[in-house]
Order: structure tokens, then C-alpha cells, then sequence
């Protein structure tokens, strides 16, 4: 199985761009406690939460299969229009996602009991990154839609010269999900 397959190429991020530049105040709306309860533990990222974790004290985060939609998702419709394009019936935690020029997310493994039954995509938006994933250095551009395996060692940097934006998002394991689909 490839660790990495594009889904969809020349997706306008015009209107995700413009909505929240329009919006930039979101980027405050969680600390960093809540990043941690989002279920990224991640330093140098900023994340407007669509639909994230359920908060509970009696298990962990990757452990963790409640959720729930914030207000952001109805703000954002481009992201529900994008899961209707490409078909995710279920869409799980789900994010935009802020990184400066030269940020690395190091690399990590998503382990844990929620994990196991979803997929990853990854949208940049805004900035081109760096992604190190199955001893692959890829580059991920701008409106271009990918899966990526998360179950194996990924990183990422954001080798643009400006701030990184990118939507990140999980789905429930279904054979329908579109990276099953590319050949």
C-alpha cells in the first residue's frame, strides 16, 4: 500500500483562503490545552477545530471515538461542500491548521484506539510543506488533496515563505472513501 496518494488535484482554496483571512481571530480560539484535548500536541500550530474531540477525562485522546461539531463548521461550509465533492460520508475530527515558515511537526505516529478506524487527508491551502512519510520526502502543494498512511512515521515542515494553512481531517474506515479510488 502506498503511505501517500493524491485524491484530488486543482481544488480552488480561494474561498477557504479568503474566509478565513476574513476570519483570522479564529486562529485564538484554543489554547494550548485544548490543542492538546483536539488531539494534536503540537508546538508550533495554531488549529480552528470544525468537528473535534468530545471532551473526556476518562480516556485519552487517541483512545477517544466522541466528537463533536463546533460552530466553525457551519461558518466554514467550503468544507463540507469539499466532503460532499469527494464523497467522505463520515468525516471525523477535522481542522485548519496554521503553520509559520520553517514549522516541523516531528515526526509521530497516530497510535491509539480512534486511529485504527480512520483515514487522513491533508489539503494545504496556503504554502508548500515538506512531508518525510514511509522514508519518502514529498512535497504537498497547494490545492492538491492527499491521503497519507498515519499509522507509520510522518513529519512535516513548511518550507514556504509564508504562513502555512491547511485543512486536516480524519475519516471513518469505508471502502467508498476516495483514496480507495485512484489507481
Amino acid at each position: 500500500m502506498n503511505s501517500i496518494v493524491v485524491v484530488k488535484n486543482n481544488i480552488d482554496v480561494n474561498p477557504f483562503v479568503s474566509k478565513l483571512y476574513d476570519n483570522w481571530k479564529d486562529w485564538n480560539y484554543m489554547d494550548d490545552q485544548d490543542r492538546v484535548i483536539f488531539g494534536h500536541n503540537l508546538e508550533q500550530t495554531k488549529i480552528v477545530p470544525l468537528i473535534t474531540v468530545k471532551n473526556s477525562f476518562s480516556c485519552k485522546v487517541r483512545d477517544n471515538d466522541k466528537q463533536v461539531s463546533t460552530e466553525f463548521l457551519e461558518k466554514y461550509s467550503e468544507v463540507k461542500d469539499l466532503f460532499k465533492s469527494i464523497k467522505v460520508k463520515k468525516p471525523c475530527r477535522t481542522g485548519f491548521v496554521k503553520m509559520n515558515p520553517g514549522a516541523v511537526i516531528k515526526p509521530n505516529v497516530d497510535d491509539g484506539n480512534y486511529y485504527k478506524t480512520r483515514d487522513r487527508y491533508f489539503l494545504p491551502l496556503q504554502s508548500t510543506y515538506h512531508m518525510l512519510i514511509g522514508g519518502n520526502l514529498l512535497r504537498l502543494d497547494p490545492g492538491v488533496l492527499y491521503w497519507f498512511n498515519h499509522h507509520i512515521p510522518y513529519g512535516m515542515v513548511n518550507v514556504g515563505n509564508t504562513v502555512g494553512i491547511s485543512l486536516m481531517f480524519d475519516a471513518l474506515h469505508n471502502r467508498n472513501n476516495p483514496h480507495h479510488f485512484i489507481k
